[in-house]
């Protein structure tokens, strides 16, 4: 089956899928932003995907395919990340300035916005745990990205940085 665009989103659609049976096309995190795509969906459904919309990143429960009986949804898989709990606004600030300078993926906790979350890495852990600021590595489903900037392929909008 061939997916060329999203046709909504569960949480946010005005249609009532109750009585459709779900199939969840599960995708890392860092493939949300592709836009190219051969999966697998939980049922055994093959899927091509390519979507042609520059910018395009896809969010969890979006539509993929729909029917009178079947409805094929995308769901993020958790993976390993480290959760941030910044103490005050100085705190936030700094911790944004350091993942901004390395142009880390950030994201709110599903439950608890006051908590970011990055994907996991030891060296960025090592750099949090020497700001000071409360950290905890968890699994989590990143979901909600802080920005949702074009993928890194898209050059027409990248920036660089100069020195002098």
């Amino acid at each position: 089956m061939l997916i060329t665009q999203i046709i909504g989103n569960l949480h946010t659609t005005h249609h009532d899928y109750s009585q459709h049976e779900i199939d969840y096309l599960e995708l890392e995190w860092f493939e949300l932003s592709k836009r190219i795509l051969r999966k697998t969906s939980c049922a055994n459904q093959e899927l091509g995907i390519n979507i042609n919309e520059t910018g395009l990143s896809f969010n969890d429960q979006d539509i993929l395919f729909a029917d009178e009986q079947k409805v094929i949804a995308i769901k993020v898989l958790p993976t390993q990340a480290i959760a941030i709990t910044p103490s005050n606004h100085y705190e936030i600030a700094r911790i944004c300035y350091d993942l901004g300078n390395r142009h880390a993926p950030v994201f709110c906790a599903e439950h608890d916005h006051s908590i970011l979350l990055v994907p996991f890495d030891q060296p960025m852990l090592v750099l949090l745990e020497k700001l000071g600021v409360k950290v905890q590595v968890v699994d989590a489903r990143l979901v909600n990205p802080l920005s949702q900037k074009p993928s890194n392929h898209d050059h027409s909008t990248s920036h660089h940085h100069h020195e002098h």
